[in-house]
């Protein structure tokens, strides 16, 4: 019995590689999406990596796209299969990342009846992603991807849901011309930059900041480059790689909650270009209505809750920049401008000697951890708080690649993106918290694929072992918690012993408990490495207590200087 299960599934895999843009394919083993499997192995034009667990495999497709620029998809079966996907779907949504779910689903007159294994598919990623439902096969469902690739603008997720009734592997892989797609089919491109005057015509404050966000591997030199041009004081995220750029190194900030707190210093507009930051201002900025907002992203997402004051599009990053640099500033407070160049000198220089005072604490093995990074070509951060401490201490190390996943802010899959990132690279290091790993746990379980396909990379995971959730252990409301509400609330992972887990996965573990205590000897070594490092909680206190005064008085100072 011929049910066209085979074409259709030569078809969809026909137009992820000629029309979508994916080259490699994350399969997830099943029953109702064998024909897709078949498919995908069958088709020349894409490489297929393998993975059991949906929620990791989504999450490393993720990593492969940030790496690649390209979308990457992920096959899955029926069920709560393609449910495991949400989290990564999020995470695409609000991060622009290019990712298609492909999912094999049960007949579609089964819609409704609760049969074993057939949960309703359609519609289950929301607004999450822009949706495809192939339920009858033929020219139909040829049209149906059609249009799923003029509403899909390669940024963000697409779903393509296949029904398939048994026997599966009924039919041909063959397709006929009327059903083929033509190859080199490009994506889609934003190539309307009409709307960069509009944004700057608004811009016409003296004091100006500029905040960096995530912003796309290959852009940044030319990011940084608009940017220098500009000459306004920038704040950059960590995971956007602007620290790296000598051109900016005289325009960087450091600690913007302090520039808020301080009329000399506060400016008048903020201009957001790249992804959504994860410092603490930027939450601040949800009470400031007296300091205007303009973001421009690949999502056009504002990034706040606040409407008034915002302004927000959708466009080319690289290009606002470069336009905006030659375009040059309105007006500039110079005296504000020199303040702000001070204070960011200052701030610089007085972290670094904290880190020396303290280098038991958890910062410095975190300067320490980014220090052994230099020669990365791939780095990622793997949560908030590895992502804030390493704002603090960053000074130009991480030259390389840096990535991170901070759409919607999770500690979901963050190792599998990070093994997704490194694919290609000689040396690829990751940071994160203890929990995060935790959350992760299989994600190692790719190593083996890695080894056979990724020669000569230096895997690193490092893993800081603080006994885990004590980034909310910072929280204002804590004071007011009871002991037991605190305890709900900071996780404890004191009990978990990350050389046993390493061992498990075939990992090398080194143990860092000292900023002087990294064994230079033993990172040479080729095979995946896990460093565990071990902060004593009091010397992190004692440190966290004299930034805070530091920080302070440096502002104060600036602010108050003639």
């Amino acid at each position: 019995m011929d049910n066209g299960n085979l074409e259709r599934a030569a078809m969809v895999m026909d137009w992820l590689g000629n029309v979508a843009g994916v080259s490699e394919v994350v399969v997830c083993a099943g029953a109702r999406n064998t024909p897709l499997l078949v498919a995908a192995e069958q088709n020349d034009a894409l490489t297929c990596w393998r993975h059991f667990d949906e929620r990791s495999a989504g999450f490393f497709a993720l990593g492969r796209a940030q790496s690649s620029g390209d979308p990457v998809a992920v096959v899955v079966t029926s069920g709560t299969a393609v449910a495991e996907l949400m989290p990564a779907v999020v995470e695409a949504h609000y991060s622009g990342v290019p990712l298609v779910v492909v999912a094999g689903d049960r007949p579609a007159d089964w819609r409704g009846g609760g049969a074993p294994q057939s949960i309703e598919h359609s519609g289950i990623f929301g607004t999450y992603a822009i949706e495809a439902d192939l339920i009858g096969g033929g020219e139909a469902d040829f049209e149906r991807l059609v249009g799923l690739r003029e509403r899909w603008t390669g940024r963000g997720a697409a779903f393509v849901n296949v029904c398939f009734s048994e026997p599966l592997l009924a039919g041909e892989l063959t397709l006929p011309d009327e059903l083929s797609f033509e190859d080199g089919d490009e994506p889609l491109e934003d190539v309307d930059f009409g709307w960069c005057d509009a944004l700057l015509d608004e811009i016409d404050e003296s004091r100006v900041c500029v905040v960096v966000g995530d912003v796309d591997e290959g852009d940044r030199r030319d990011v940084a480059a608009g940017l220098a041009k500009l000459g306004l004081p920038v704040w950059a995220e960590v995971t956007s790689g602007m620290q790296a750029e000598p051109v900016l190194h005289e325009l960087l900030i450091g600690d913007l909650v302090g520039v808020l707190s301080q009329p000399a210093l506060c400016p008048q507009r903020v201009v957001r270009v790249g992804g959504v930051p994860n410092g603490r201002f930027w939450r601040d900025l949800e009470d400031r209505a007296d300091i205007a907002v303009t973001c421009v992203s690949p999502t056009g997402l504002r990034g706040l809750g606040r409407t008034a004051g915002v302004t927000a599009a959708a466009g080319d990053v690289m290009a606002f920049v470069g336009y905006w640099g030659d375009r040059g500033p309105k007006v500039v407070d110079h005296d504000w401008l020199k303040r702000m160049y001070q204070v960011g000198a200052v701030l610089r220089e007085r972290v670094a000697e904290l880190v020396a005072n303290f280098p038991q604490s958890e910062v410095a093995l975190v300067a320490g951890a980014l220090d052994q990074m230099r020669s990365a070509d791939a780095v990622y951060l793997g949560n908030s708080l590895s992502i804030r401490e390493a704002q603090l201490v960053c000074d130009g190390e991480l030259s390389g690649g840096v990535f991170a996943n901070r759409g919607a802010n999770g500690i979901d899959g963050q190792l599998s993106s990070f093994f997704g990132c490194g694919i290609g690279r000689d040396e690829a290091w990751g940071l994160f918290g203890d929990l995060t790993t935790l959350y992760d746990f299989s994600a190692p379980w790719m190593l083996d694929q890695l080894a056979a396909r990724s020669e000569g990379t230096r895997w690193r995971v490092v893993v800081i072992n603080n006994g885990g959730g004590q980034i909310f252990s910072r929280l204002p409301a804590l004071a007011s918690m009871s002991d037991r509400a605190r305890e709900l609330l900071v996780n404890d992972s004191s009990n978990v012993d990350f050389a046993q887990w390493a061992d498990l996965w075939g990992m090398r573990h080194l143990l860092v408990a000292d900023v002087a205590g990294w064994d230079g000897q033993a990172l040479e070594d080729a095979w995946p490495m896990l460093v565990e490092l071990k902060p004593d909680s009091a010397q992190s206190d004692a440190f966290w207590d004299a930034y805070r005064k530091v920080s302070v008085d440096v502002h104060e100072a600036v602010a108050g200087a003639e």
